[in-house]
């Protein structure tokens, strides 16, 4: 369950905040939804890479990033991390 809080007025906008209710972590929260099929973001991205490797994903003013290259870019950081000695678990 969520909470809408309202923050306080801030000039021109009112911005709201959710806030969890519980403890329990994100992942146990959309896996209760049936919305968490256990996938990593990295497979979701490959998956996606490889079927649609020249969609765009992001857009970013006049940059446009397909599926293809954020998965090579994703690729690259994770070898470049995995190269640091980071993996797994680690934060």
């Amino acid at each position: 369950m969520t909470v809408r809080k309202r923050l306080p007025h801030t000039g021109g906008s009112r911005a709201t905040m959710l806030r969890p209710t519980h403890p329990q972590p994100l992942r146990d929260v959309y896996r209760h939804a049936h919305a968490w099929r256990g996938e990593t973001i990295a497979h979701v991205l490959d998956v996606t890479a490889a079927h649609a490797p020249d969609r765009v994903a992001m857009v970013d003013g006049a940059t446009r990033v397909t599926f293809g290259e954020l998965a090579a870019r994703s690729r690259q950081v994770a070898a470049g991390l995995t190269a640091l000695g980071i993996g797994t678990g680690d934060v």
